[in-house]
């Protein structure tokens, strides 16, 4: 029944689509895609050629994959989500952003904010999180210095993926006032 359909459209067509026909059906299986080692792998299709701007028709429609990538997520979804919300961070890049909290979160953690970090001479710890200027992060570092440098500090450092039994017993060691005035260097264990 389909090729009695297309015969008879075929008879209808006028000289000019005839043409678009016989091109069309010159197409082959080797201009389309070639084979390599038993494997076929599709042609890259060449450019359009440019159109005349009056030929151009104007697009009532345009497809989702058309538009950028923040805008092909509904707008409900997004909303839930918060990614119309936009943050950025200038220890990983000035222009970088990151649309949503998670992945705001998730990027401090990142091997681009570390090496961010190692830039201004920071060593990575849990301290460092949701820190994203860069002249908030070497005020905290100069804080945290004289903060080591004051006797009876806490001599613990947080690290992200440590246990917490880990960070109680890091914080069981303390130097007390009496101790910073000795040059022995020896610290005695709380509890």
């Amino acid at each position: 029944m389909r090729t009695i359909r297309r015969v008879e459209r075929r008879q209808a067509y006028s000289l000019e689509e005839w043409a678009f026909a016989a091109q069309t059906e010159q197409v082959t299986v080797e201009s389309i895609a070639y084979q390599r080692n038993g494997h076929w792998f599709l042609r890259p299709t060449p450019e359009p050629a440019q159109q005349d701007a009056e030929n151009r028709t104007p697009a009532t429609m345009t497809s989702a994959s058309s538009l950028p990538d923040d805008l092909n997520i509904p707008s409900w979804l997004r909303r839930a989500y918060a990614l119309h919300q936009v943050y950025r961070c200038e220890i990983c890049d000035p222009v970088s952003e990151y649309r949503g909290p998670l992945a705001y979160e998730r990027h401090f953690r990142s091997p681009v904010h570390l090496r961010g970090l190692h830039r201004l001479g920071i060593q990575y710890t849990a301290d460092w999180d949701y820190i994203d200027n860069v002249e908030d992060a070497l005020r905290l570092k100069a804080h945290l210095k004289h903060l080591h440098t004051k006797p009876g500090c806490v001599l613990s450092k947080r690290y992200a993926r440590e246990t917490p039994s880990a960070i109680d017993r890091a914080a069981q060691t303390s130097v007390t006032p009496e101790q910073a005035g000795h040059n022995d260097g020896s610290l005695t264990r709380a509890g």
